[in-house]
């Protein structure tokens, strides 16, 4: 895994099963959240959106996002409170 970028932790939104997804904001697409595609690059879907490219788990500092559709095992975010 690689760190990819830094986010600010007060952008996580909960989710009921544990994990997280990650709030952005698009100055013409509005409200949406952080989706890591398999080959790391960063984009956005709509808010609401949670699938596996979109929900992470918080492992001490970092935010790791893991599927078996990465092919590298999934990357980790670096988190800053």
């Amino acid at each position: 895994m690689t760190a990819t970028t830094c986010v600010k932790a007060d952008r996580l939104i909960a989710q009921p099963d544990g994990s997280f997804t990650v709030r952005k904001h698009d100055a013409i697409k509005g409200d949406g959240v952080l989706s890591v595609q398999p080959d790391g690059t960063l984009d956005w879907r709509p808010a609401g959106t949670k699938g596996p490219w979109e929900t992470c788990r918080r492992v001490g500092n970092k935010l790791v996002f893991t599927d078996s559709a990465y092919p590298l095992g999934g990357y980790a975010l670096l988190v800053s409170d």
